[in-house]
């Protein structure tokens, strides 16, 4: 009952502020994913699900809300029902329905630009039930996400405040007070954006509630991309890393590589994996890809690959492959 109060709550005061704005959009992305086990008798097929969407807003010329939703998922943990213990929350499951919850809900306005002063500092709020999201450059390399750098924690009813300055640092700093937090104490992140030089970016941060310092930066140029991030918990005495690069040889073919090393001090192996990929583009709306992965799992070592095709269809997205996971797969996607 406290979701569904929270989401009509959250529906109706996007209804006043967003829809009765200049500028209402939603925003989001789709994804439907079909499995086939050849190693069952009749090759057994299983489906996941994939639904992510964001309401935005704009109040002002300077004011901006948004609610957005968690990623809802075919194979959602949970129940179906308060109270309930027995019956699976996900379509994966054989469940009917999933349960819809709150991801953000914000208010921007940059305090600055609406009080018309023009300078090399700007100040802008961020108001409402939000998380805190370091920078990720790993997809800009094509790398797969085997680290979520600075996922450890989430904030409740922050304030957020950024600092930007001549275009080149952004300082922002996320505050919870006590009383919107569960873990009991106020809790704060600093965080820094900077673009060092050109084609260089960094994002320096720091967590009170996962005692976390962490650093994540990207360098782009003609001839390589690379990425980096580096997570290091103070209260554990551990630390997590991954670094990408990838190089393009030629216009259409694009070779990444990647090393990720999660929880690493103590036995560097345990949550440790390394990949390669190759992608070739052969038209606007046909590529092609293999991949291949190590995982160290502990000293013991496993292989694993991933090869098939990207076809696009307008704005929508098929893709056919095969993996040593998966086995034969079929999946539609789109971003709006």
């Amino acid at each position: 009952m406290k979701k569904l109060l929270l989401l009509a709550l959250a529906m109706g005061l996007v209804a006043g502020a967003a829809f009765a704005s200049t500028d209402p959009a939603v925003s989001g992305s789709f994804k439907y994913k079909l499995t086939f086990d050849f190693e069952s008798d009749g090759a057994a097929a299983t489906t996941d699900s994939e639904v992510v969407f964001t309401f935005n807003g704009v109040v002002d010329d300077f004011t901006t809300v948004s609610v957005g939703f968690d990623k809802i998922n075919g194979d959602s943990s949970g129940y179906d029902t308060v109270g309930d213990t027995t019956a699976p929350n996900g379509l994966d499951g054989g469940a009917t329905n999933i349960p819809v919850t709150l991801d953000d809900f914000t208010l921007t306005q940059d305090i600055t630009g609406a009080l018309g002063l023009e300078a090399p500092v700007s100040l802008s709020a961020t108001y409402g039930y939000q998380s805190f999201e370091p920078a990720d450059y790993a997809d800009k390399v094509g790398a797969e996400d085997y680290i979520d750098f600075g996922a450890g924690g989430g904030t409740y009813g922050a304030i957020k405040l950024e600092i930007g300055i001549m275009d080149m640092v952004t300082l922002k700093t996320l505050i919870t007070p006590t009383e919107y937090y569960d873990g009991g104490a106020t809790t704060f992140v600093v965080e820094a954006d900077l673009t060092v030089l050109e084609g260089l970016s960094a994002n320096l941060y720091f967590s009170s509630e996962t005692e976390e310092f962490g650093l994540t930066a990207f360098y782009d140029s003609d001839m390589v991309d690379v990425s980096l991030g580096f997570d290091y918990f103070t209260g554990a005495s551990d630390a997590s890393m991954m670094i990408s690069a990838a190089v393009m040889p030629m216009d259409a073919l694009t070779i990444s590589v990647t090393f990720a090393a999660e929880n690493f001090i103590g036995d560097f192996t345990a949550g440790s994996n390394a990949a390669l990929k190759v992608a070739y583009v052969i038209t606007d709306s046909l590529d092609v890809y293999a991949k291949g992965k190590y995982a160290f799992a502990g000293g013991t070592g496993a292989f694993g690959y991933d090869f098939g095709l990207n076809a696009k269809l307008g704005s929508v997205t098929y893709n056919l492959g095969y993996s040593d996971s998966d086995m034969l797969y079929m999946a539609v996607s789109a971003s709006f």
